[in-house]
């Protein structure tokens, strides 16, 4: 992580025209305390780019694995199985997704 750091910060600052570190705390890594944790984790990822307003919808985010754990695209940037431990088919898991920041989420 440090050497990817350093070469974006470089380009960045060359690109800029900007000196002096571009990111001001350490990379770290949590560990997640639950597998529910670890789906809480996905969806709000997922929903990243509607809520900072990148899109309107989350399906003009082709950026995303949302597309394959919904079941919309199949192109290897899913783990085959791992959605399934928590819902039983991609309308399951959409419907969590869509459900984030509501008065349902809180019931979830």
């Amino acid at each position: 992580m440090r050497r990817l750091q350093q070469s974006y910060v470089q380009a960045i600052n060359k690109l800029n025209h900007r000196r002096g570190p571009l990111f001001y705390q350490r990379f770290s890594a949590k560990h997640l305390i639950s597998p529910q944790a670890e789906i809480l984790l996905c969806r709000y990822i997922h929903v990243n780019p509607l809520k900072h307003s990148l899109v309107r919808d989350l399906r003009s985010w082709p950026y995303s694995n949302n597309f394959e754990f919904i079941g919309t695209r199949n192109n290897g940037l899913y783990l085959p199985g791992y959605r399934e431990k928590f819902f039983p088919n991609p309308l399951e898991y959409l419907k969590f997704v869509e459900a984030y920041g509501t008065e349902k989420d809180k019931e979830l």
